[in-house]
């Protein structure tokens, strides 16, 4: 396992990582609901990314949004990665109508380098969607998480700045 805080890897024998002391223990009591309320209090390094799905996100659903609506970027929406899931939704949205006005003829040929290069986006959000199929299908997606301990930091540091 890589360790989600210092990235450094843990030998499958050990419990805790030799370098910053993280324990794996401490993955059972993350949060992913917590991510937002962090984002939005300006706690970014309280958030880390990890392979093991928190208790409150589902593994299933994650994975049937992923298959399902991949390319609108549901799954990423879904786990809170949400520059990512708003990228596909945005590529898919530029790819779809520059392609129907292309079929349509409303485009002429001076339009085509836009549609060269939202066909470009397009495959990118494929791509994209494909990487996370297959990350979650290995189960090595990553999903951003905060830690309780790190959650009652938060809350703590927040009160005593509106508090000020």
């Amino acid at each position: 396992m890589i360790c989600p805080v210092c990235y450094n890897k843990i030998k499958k024998n050990r419990v805790t990582c030799s370098v910053c002391k993280f324990s794996k223990n401490e993955l059972k009591t993350a949060s992913n609901k917590a991510v937002s309320t962090s984002r939005k209090n300006g706690y970014y390094d309280d958030v880390i990314y990890t392979s093991e799905f928190p208790k409150d996100l589902s593994y299933k659903k994650t994975l049937t949004r992923a298959i399902l609506g991949g390319w609108f970027g549901l799954h990423n929406l879904y786990v809170k990665r949400k520059f990512k899931g708003y990228f596909s939704l945005l590529t898919l949205i530029i790819g779809f109508v520059t392609s129907s006005l292309v079929l349509m003829g409303v485009l002429s040929q001076e339009y085509m380098p836009l549609v060269v290069y939202s066909t470009m986006l397009y495959v990118i959000a494929l791509a994209l969607w494909v990487i996370d199929l297959i990350n979650l299908a290995l189960k090595t997606y990553k999903v951003p998480v905060v830690l309780k301990k790190n959650i009652n930091k938060g809350e703590n540091k927040w009160h005593k700045t509106k508090q000020l």
